[in-house]
């Protein structure tokens, strides 16, 4: 992503990251070194450093709501056990595959991420 946003606009590496709350132009290793500095003197120093936003100060639904109330979504999520695209992925088990979509539907466990992950996948495929 850092390529293509220096490519289409270099000032825009000087824009906080949304998911990190550090500029883009710095390497990854910075981005964790200033992540990890800023917790550590909040914790130990008593400052108050703007740290990556948690899943409640983000803009958008969290996985699990969004499968559960989006109606297209949860019926490609319901149909991922039935896939033919991932089941000729021979690495993965689709017996597991619908255990971990009936789950989480009963409520039982949350694996939206992975489903969704999944779903990626098999609609990558499928095109």
């Amino acid at each position: 992503y850092k390529a293509a946003i220096n490519r289409l606009s270099p000032p825009l590496m000087n824009v906080r990251n949304a998911n990190s709350n550090v500029r883009a132009r710095h390497s990854q290793m910075r981005q964790s070194a200033t992540l990890f500095g800023r917790a550590a003197a909040n914790r130990y120093l008593g400052t108050r450093f703007r740290l990556s936003p948690t899943g409640e100060d983000r803009s958008w639904e969290a996985p699990a709501d969004f499968i559960s109330r989006d109606t297209e979504a949860r019926n490609a999520v319901l149909s991922l056990p039935k896939s033919d695209h991932l089941a000729d992925i021979d690495f993965l088990d689709m017996v597991v595959i619908g255990r971990l979509v009936s789950a989480q539907y009963a409520g039982e466990a949350d694996h939206s991420s992975l489903l969704l992950h999944l779903l990626a996948i098999e609609r990558h495929l499928a095109s």
